[in-house]
């Protein structure tokens, strides 16, 4: 049984697909790369810690403004 992707129906895939497929995760690899090393893995834990309370904080903030409005 053929599904309907894209050679089923006759039609090809963008050509530069793969392309994308490797270079997203690879340039998140290398920015990761330049940040342990720039920075260095201390800062690096402080910065994530930070982040997770900053968005716990504005989770926190949102709902309790939108439960106030009354939705």
């Amino acid at each position: 049984m053929r599904t309907r992707t894209a050679e089923a129906v006759g039609r090809h895939g963008a050509p530069w697909g793969w392309f994308l497929a490797w270079a997203s995760p690879g340039a998140c690899a290398a920015l990761g790369l330049a940040a342990l090393l720039s920075v260095g893995v201390i800062l690096l834990a402080v910065a994530a810690v930070t982040a997770v309370l900053l968005l716990a904080v504005s989770f926190l903030l949102f709902f309790l403004l939108d439960r106030r409005r009354g939705h």
